[in-house]
């Protein structure tokens, strides 16, 4: 990483992230990815460089956290990538 995670350098970071995030997704090397954000604004902003990937993603917020989990079991069922994106408390409840 080039940009240092300070507030200073938080758009350039954020961008940063989310273009090697891209990559990962783009690779197929990983099948499950948990990304997690110190706050509900910085996932946003991360959201808003992934839009056309944000189908493919489990979001804290977009739906009760019963429904991601079932979302969640029935993508490892099928073989399916899983990328988990939370902040905050959600995956003190998950892991």
């Amino acid at each position: 990483m080039r940009v240092e995670p300070s507030i200073d350098n938080e758009e350039q970071h954020i961008a940063e992230m989310a273009a090697f995030f891209r990559k990962q997704v783009e690779s197929k090397k990983h099948l499950g990815m948990l990304v997690l954000f110190a706050s509900g604004r910085a996932m946003q902003r991360f959201l808003d460089y992934v839009t056309d990937l944000r189908l493919m993603l489990l979001v804290q917020g977009d739906q009760p956290r019963y429904r991601l989990v079932e979302l969640h079991r029935k993508r490892v069922a099928n073989v399916s990538v899983v990328c988990w994106w939370a902040y905050s408390h959600l995956p003190k409840g998950l892991i």
